[in-house]
């Protein structure tokens, strides 16, 4: 569920309740370049945008990521670098989790692997050149990803 806001002039990414598909939360993307803050979290929650189905989650930081991937895979948005305790119960679910956050979040990202192998037998690491959202190639996408 993607929406705009008009106030605020955002791309919105709608969070929702998995089984009642009820919008829960809310997180927007500015669209001039010279927006305070670029993400912007509406409201309190903590669980992680998801996008697409299957049994491979790829972790990525931001709404955009997991959107450009969800044909793929599903791609689960922490929107940051934070794992919480909620995008740990919805990783659970999952038969292989491939941690892909920015270039400059990969120390961050060793240490979510170990945290998610907790909970999922099969988790790896991406390290990406660019960011997911920019690669047009879904060839690319699949090589970087290992999926």
């Amino acid at each position: 569920d993607i929406r705009y806001d008009f106030k605020e002039d955002r791309v919105v990414f709608c969070l929702t309740e998995q089984d009642t598909g009820k919008v829960i939360d809310a997180a927007g993307r500015a669209l001039a370049h010279d927006t305070v803050p670029k993400w912007y979290r509406y409201g309190s929650s903590r669980i992680p945008f998801v996008c697409g189905n299957g049994k491979i989650a790829t972790v990525v930081e931001d709404c955009a990521s997991a959107v450009r991937i969800a044909h793929l895979c599903s791609g689960v948005a922490l929107l940051g670098t934070s794992l919480f305790p909620e995008a740990l119960k919805e990783l659970e679910k999952y038969d292989k989790v491939v941690v892909a956050l920015d270039h400059d979040a990969t120390l961050k990202a060793l240490g979510m692997v170990q945290e998610i192998q907790s909970y999922v037998s099969d988790v790896s690491m991406a390290i990406l050149d660019k960011d997911l959202k920019y690669v047009i190639d879904d060839n690319e996408v699949r090589e970087v990803l290992k999926i």
